[in-house]
Formats: structure tokens, C-alpha cells, sequence
């Protein structure tokens, strides 16, 4: 959600949610079994957590959450707690999954062109980067989805295009 655009001091301010997917081999970390028996006693077929003390004992058993930066913020606060899921691998041939989002609100940057006020336009951009150069290796960026909230197709002068996605070396 845009919740301020700041033209004085070339900001903006949205809300934003990552959800983040990759593979790891849980069992190879010693969790198979306690993931197991989690999901056997929720009756869910995955295994769901936003207890920070379950997530630190995936994370020392090894499990690697990509480390993700907002290039162009110029600050920005957790809105919320991480949430984990992890589903059982389908077969023995196969990894496991680990589904992870969290979402924060984000002051970026952005020069804002207004030569042609109130006739403007503006392309708002939010830059991310897999930050973590020991994990560079590990995990490739992938963009899947831009969604909105339906709020944002109200916002009075401003005009939602469609995203582009453009991939670039670090």
C-alpha cells in the first residue's frame, strides 16, 4: 500500500510483503523427523510457524533464508513477524520446500521529476538484492508477481501501469 509520497524530500512509502520459496534438504539437517511429526499432529500437509523460537531452531539446524535488501530505502521497520512454512518433499528423489514472507513498510528513494506539473508522470521503482554474498550461490532472484491492494486503483491523480521487472547484475 502507498501510504505517502514525499516529493520535498524525494521519498515514498509503501507497504510491502515478500514471499520467498527455495529447496533444502531438511532431513540432511537433522529436522525430517521433527517436521513429521508436526505435520502429523497439525493434520495440515505442511508445517506452519511464527514462533521465533521454532524459526531459530531451523535456522541453526542450517536452513539459510535468502537475505533480501531494498536498494534504493532510505529506512524501513518490520510490519509484521516472519512466517515459515515447510512442505515435506513429495518423494525420496525430491527436496524439501520452505515458504517464507515477511512484510515492512519502506521509505525509498526516488527523484521525482515535476518539470511538468501537474501534467507529470512518475515511475515509482523498488530495487531488491539478494545481499548475502556468502549465499550468492545458493539462490537465484526471481520475481514471480506484483500484486496490489485494491486500494491502490483509487488513489486520486495517479494512474497504476502494469510492473516491469527488470533483472541486473549487482
Amino acid at each position: 500500500r502507498f501510504s505517502e509520497i514525499d516529493t520535498s524530500k524525494s521519498t515514498f512509502t509503501l507497504r510491502v510483503r515478500l514471499h520467498l520459496l527455495w529447496e533444502d534438504d531438511l532431513r540432511a539437517k537433522g529436522l525430517g523427523d521433527m517436521i513429521a511429526a508436526q505435520i502429523a499432529a497439525s493434520g495440515n500437509p505442511f508445517y506452519f510457524t511464527t514462533d521465533a523460537e521454532m524459526m531459530d531452531t531451523i535456522l541453526k539446524a542450517g536452513v539459510t533464508v535468502p537475505e533480501i535488501k531494498f536498494m534504493n530505502a532510505a529506512c524501513y521497520a518490520d510490519a509484521d513477524q516472519p512466517m515459515m512454512r515447510v512442505y515435506p518433499r513429495p518423494d525420496d528423489a525430491e527436496k524439501d520446500m520452505v515458504y517464507w514472507n515477511q512484510m515492512w513498510d519502506v521509505e525509498l528513494r526516488h527523484g521525482f521529476r515535476l518539470e511538468n506539473f501537474p501534467f507529470d508522470h512518475q515511475n515509482l521503482t523498488l530495487e531488491l538484492n539478494l545481499s548475502d554474498s556468502r549465499t550468492f550461490d545458493l539462490f537465484y532472484l526471481v520475481v514471480n508477481g506484483v500484486q496490489f491492494r485494491r486500494t491502490v486503483l483509487d488513489l486520486n491523480e495517479w494512474t497504476l501501469h502494469v510492473p516491469k521487472i527488470a533483472r541486473q547484475s549487482p
